[in-house]
This record gives structure tokens, sequence and C-alpha cells, in this order.
């Protein structure tokens, strides 16, 4: 439980340390209860309201609830799962982003289809091409015979 709050910063860091000096039943369930109050309010508030409550000695829920009340707007459902979803992804995958890659990989694929390596010839004519006038059914009409 130390760990998250470490995570959530130097503020509930903080709060964490000094409400970690009494009793550990009483701390215990505390910690849990000001966690829980992440899913109303922002990590960032929550942290500045941890800290603020440490300056003064306000180790329970209740006076930090007070503080977020009076400090910090709530959020909605969607931003807390958006946070949540980007710090798991943070941890689960690093810092680690894909670079663009030269594009001449791509042409040393085995499957890669090549352009003429010699290009048609500006002096010749056009390369032929098939005739739109006829059709498959014109040829085989006369083969029904």
């Amino acid at each position: 439980m130390r760990h998250t709050f470490e995570g959530m910063g130097e503020g509930a860091a903080e709060f964490m340390r000094q409400m970690s000096l009494g009793s550990a039943r009483t701390w215990g369930i505390q910690a849990r209860q000001i966690l829980q109050l992440r899913e109303r309010y922002d990590t960032q508030d929550l942290d500045r309201a941890l800290a603020h409550a440490a300056a003064y000695g306000a180790l329970t829920r209740s006076a930090v609830e007070r503080i977020l009340d009076a400090k910090a707007k709530p959020r909605s459902l969607d931003e807390y799962v958006v946070e949540d979803t980007a710090r798991r992804l943070e941890q689960t995958l690093g810092e680690c982003r894909t670079e663009p890659r030269d594009l001449t990989e791509y042409d040393r694929l085995p499957l890669a289809i090549r352009a003429p390596e010699k290009p048609w010839p500006l002096d010749e004519p056009d390369p032929p091409t098939p005739n739109k006038n006829s059709s498959d059914s014109e040829d085989t009409s006369d083969s029904s015979d």
C-alpha cells in the first residue's frame, strides 16, 4: 500500500509516512478508504490534498475528503477509466515507442512486388492494352453450333 501512495506523488508519500507512524490497524483502514477517493478525484488533486492534510496533521479520510470537496472538482467515471488504462499500459509496455522504419526494408521482403528495373523507354509507343470493344461472350457465341 505504501508503494501505491508513493506512486501518486510526493504529497501522498509524505502523508503515508506520517500516517504509518500510528497504529497499523488504524492507518490501514484509513489508507484503503483514501485510495478509493481516486475513483472520484484526479490523482494529482488527491496528491495535493494529501500534501495539504499532511502539512496540518489531518491524517484521516474525512479530513482529506473535506479538502478535496473544497479544492478539487470530482471527475467522471470515464476520466478515471482513461487514467487507469493509460497507467496500466505504461506499466505493461513501458516507455518504448515504435520508431518509423526505413522504407527500403519493405522492398527487401520476399513477397514485395517490385517495379520493373528498366523503365519503359520514352521513344517507344505505349505498351499494348486489351481491346475494350471485344468481349468474351462474342467469342463463345459462335462455338455453340
